[in-house]
């Protein structure tokens, strides 16, 4: 789980100075813009894998199920059709 969360970096990326407001957006000695990556937190690496974990093969599932559901419409079409044909000629 840990390679999901990085540290954040409170260093700027320009000069080294030591960012201790976490929320500056520059740097107060040489006035670079600090934009932090975005992180993900463990709560929601967590949430993502559970939904990977469940969610997909219940995706496969339907899909399996809808394709098998077609399969035997399109066979009852076919004979509904041959008996149709069957029947006027």
């Amino acid at each position: 789980m840990g390679t999901f969360i990085k540290k954040l970096e409170t260093k700027c990326p320009e000069c080294g100075t030591q960012l201790t407001d976490p929320e500056t957006k520059y740097c107060p000695e040489c006035g670079a813009p600090y934009l932090p990556e975005p992180q993900l937190s463990r709560g929601t690496a967590i949430w993502i894998i559970l939904a990977l974990i469940f969610v997909f093969p219940i995706g496969v599932i339907g899909a399996l199920v809808a394709y098998y559901d077609l399969n035997k419409k399109k066979e009852a079409w076919r004979q509904e059709r041959l008996i149709n044909a069957v029947e006027r000629g």
